[in-house]
């Protein structure tokens, strides 16, 4: 315990506040949809606040703040990772990694005079071996109509920045029920016959004539 605690001091309070969510509140893996997972902690949030909150209780579907901030809890979630990893500070150096209004880290390009939206400039970070990352990337792959790996990753690029995103992708991708049912293997032609005799059997020239009258 004293270790811990010493350990404890020397976090920074923005690391203290990411390394309290590395215990998920749900457990992602139980989850094949990222919109389905959105909704549930949405409504997990949408109960807490109704007990803590008798008079203004909230009824009937979700809407679209309690979705985002479901999103975003979810998020800075998968973001807690990244901290205990040993190369986080590379990352921050080389993608010049900053906090947005948030309290998610975001990559910081070349594109920000780019007449773009603020996702597509400054992405989202995310682990590439978290769960909640790979929902994303099926969620993606859907709404591209189950297209190729580079269609999949552009539309993941336009919000998040993930490290080894094309093997993520191939990955995921080999593993499509729909994909694969569709694209299948390809036709394997029948063992050839044998040829006929007349194509194999010796002759003279000339032993058999045709004429057009």
């Amino acid at each position: 315990k004293e270790m811990k605690a010493d350990q404890t001091n020397h976090l920074s309070r923005e690391q203290a506040l990411f390394l309290s969510l590395r215990d998920e509140v749900i457990a992602c893996i139980r989850f094949s949809s990222w919109i389905k997972l959105k909704r549930t902690v949405a409504f997990v949030k949408r109960f807490v606040f109704n007990l803590q909150h008798r008079t203004s209780m909230k009824v009937g579907d979700l809407h679209v703040v309690e979705i985002i901030e479901a999103e975003t809890f979810l998020l800075k979630q998968a973001q807690s990772h990244l901290l205990e990893s040993d190369k986080f500070p590379s990352y921050k150096e080389h993608l010049r990694i900053f906090k947005d209004e948030a309290g998610l880290f975001r990559c910081e390009g070349r594109l920000r005079n780019a007449q773009l939206p603020d996702n597509v400039k400054s992405p989202i970070l995310l682990p590439p071996k978290h769960d909640i990352t790979k929902l994303i990337v099926l969620d993606a792959h859907q709404r591209v109509m189950h297209s190729g790996v580079n269609d999949t990753m552009n539309y993941v690029r336009s919000q998040f920045w993930v490290r080894t995103l094309r093997q993520i992708t191939r990955h995921l991708l080999n593993r499509c029920v729909t994909c694969r049912r569709v694209d299948g293997k390809s036709y394997s032609a029948k063992p050839f016959p044998p040829l006929p005799h007349f194509r194999v059997s010796t002759g003279v020239p000339f032993q058999y004539t045709g004429l057009d009258f």
